[in-house]
């Protein structure tokens, strides 16, 4: 697994997908291979079925990630890899072939594809891993659901609101199985702060509150020449064409965080990248849809190429009447208020700075509460979910086998980027933006509404792509 990772390459704290600060993406990658095939799974030993063909479209930084999880797995074949970026999708087939042997079995060296179209022509995959940058997420997911293939789709589900909407009908009329890459509710602490609010331990929930890094201004503006083997061309798919620069894709060396994350064009930044791991992990321990209004305000990057929000507080309001503060001002993680105390969630422990209202506290474990009465086990019949069984990846895996949907399914993505949608067109509208759950759409703010409107460069376009058939 060392071999999938560039040793010149750290995590940058904070973003989607990172290791806790403690530790470098080298280390993370080992910790949580290890706990994934330590955990029970119908993958292991064996396989009494034929192996899942899968195949990866987008060989970055999170596609290699989950690939190399995935490809230690028993019950499963890398069939295809498929990049615009050969040099990236060559690379992701040769770790394949030289480092992802199970039990002194070396695998077969899979296909390489610098095309969507070509991918699915082949034909040899019965499921697919999306991995490409988050404004390629629903045209590249929605190509793969019409031809039939289980999905797991990195989050966020999708760049647009009719994307996302677009998907979920895709995916229940083909009876697909569909696991989406908000992987904190396979995360043992997450999934018990959920129980936890489920059952009661805070009494009646009166808030939220949420905690999200920001992003820093920069990059290069400047054009520079496409890279050899690099169809730039496919990479912008919908977006309008504008001159390449390093700054604006990915690194040439390694798998450092990209740049178009900070790119409004390509990424909607903090509000629906990270924050969209958090924010459904609050609709899922509430036990709800998306919120019904949205309101912020935002400072947006400036000075260079990236240009997503910086700053920013942000307030959901739902229909149960619980109001969730999403803000940059606030410890990275899910406090949980209720009347008879509050809970604390995030994916390490926190080390106090003072004034975060937690009086004389030095740290915050990743599982925290303001009584031990609160984080008692919970008696049997009281958790909503049962333990975490699975690595994210395995889950997946154990549900296309028996043909079920998996914890983190197309309609709780859905929703939970719904709700980032929103608040992003709050903050760059300044203006508080409704939504009408029944009707899925906006209400309220015209401007909003011009904002978030699908308008994909063809034929990179899901209406093209339904009226082809592909």
């Amino acid at each position: 697994i060392q071999a999938y990772l560039d040793p010149k390459c750290t995590a940058e704290t904070p973003h989607h997908g990172n290791p806790p600060p403690h530790m470098n993406r080298r280390a993370f990658l080992q910790s949580s291979l290890l706990t994934g095939l330590a955990a029970a799974s119908p993958c292991k030993g064996e396989p009494a079925e034929p192996p899942i063909r899968i195949g990866l479209v987008g060989c970055g930084r999170m596609g290699t990630f989950d690939l190399s999880i995935v490809a230690q797995l028993v019950g499963t074949q890398i069939t295809a890899v498929c990049d615009v970026d050969l040099k990236r999708a060559r690379r992701s087939a040769q770790k394949v072939s030289d480092e992802c042997d199970i039990g002194g079995r070396a695998p077969e060296a899979p296909q390489v594809f610098g095309s969507l179209e070509a991918f699915l022509k082949d034909g040899r995959t019965d499921a697919v891993i999306i991995a490409v940058p988050d404004f390629q997420h629903g045209y590249c997911a929605a190509a793969c659901a019409l031809a039939g293939k289980d999905l797991y789709i990195e989050k966020p589900l999708a760049y647009t609101l009719e994307e996302g909407q677009t998907l979920v009908r895709l995916v229940r009329e083909r009876k697909l199985v569909v696991q989406v890459g908000s992987q904190q509710r396979s995360l043992r602490q997450f999934r018990q702060a959920v129980n936890l609010v489920r059952a009661g331990r805070l009494g009646k929930l009166r808030e939220i509150r949420i905690g999200l890094p920001v992003d820093k201004p920069g990059g290069r503006a400047e054009a520079m020449p496409v890279p050899a083997g690099f169809d730039y061309d496919r990479w912008l798919g919908p977006l309008q064409p504008v001159p390449y620069t390093e700054d604006r894709c990915h690194p040439r060396h390694g798998l450092g965080r990209p740049g178009w994350m900070r790119w409004e064009a390509a990424d909607l930044g903090m509000i629906a990248n990270w924050g969209v791991h958090h924010i459904d992990i609050a609709q899922w321990a509430m036990d709800c849809g998306e919120p019904v209004r949205a309101e912020g305000k935002a400072e947006f990057l400036s000075g260079g190429l990236w240009n997503v929000h910086g700053a920013f507080e942000s307030v959901l309001t739902y229909a149960n009447g619980i109001k969730v503060q999403v803000t940059s001002k606030f410890l990275n993680g899910i406090l949980f208020s209720g009347e008879k105390g509050w809970l604390f969630v995030g994916r390490d422990n926190c080390r106090l700075k003072g004034g975060e209202g937690f009086g004389e506290r030095k740290v915050l474990k990743a599982l925290d509460a303001s009584s031990p009465e609160i984080l008692k086990p919970l008696a049997e019949g009281e958790a909503a979910f049962g333990p975490c069984e699975f690595s994210h990846q395995e889950e997946w895996l154990s549900a296309i086998r028996a043909r079920r949907d998996p914890i983190a399914d197309i309609e709780a993505g859905n929703a939970a980027n719904t709700a980032c949608i929103l608040a992003w067109a709050a903050l760059k509208s300044g203006q508080a933006v409704g939504w009408d759950p029944v009707a899925r759409r906006i209400v309220g703010n015209a401007r909003a509404e011009e904002l978030t409107a699908y308008r994909p460069r063809e034929p990179f376009s899901i209406r093209t792509l339904l009226g082809s058939k592909v």
